[in-house]
């Protein structure tokens, strides 16, 4: 169930931060995971993209982290 919308940003921040400490500490992946790892990052950089606050983004080095992370 998505979080209250007055409460949805500190719910999720917990959750982002163990995404991304996955990310850092090259947790193997499996492909579902992988899928909405390369989903969030995508819709991450689109709103930064959007919004005008990112100059260079490399799609190639972002997918080959996500595929670096492959289960084991």
């Amino acid at each position: 169930m998505p979080s209250m919308s007055y409460c949805r940003f500190e719910n999720t921040y917990g959750d982002l931060c163990a995404c991304l400490d996955a990310l850092n500490e090259g947790e193997a992946l499996s492909d579902v995971e992988r899928r909405y790892a390369k989903l969030m990052l995508d819709a991450m950089r689109d709103f930064l993209d959007q919004n005008d606050l990112v100059e260079n983004w490399d799609e190639s080095r972002a997918n080959d982290l996500l595929e670096n992370l492959g289960e084991d």
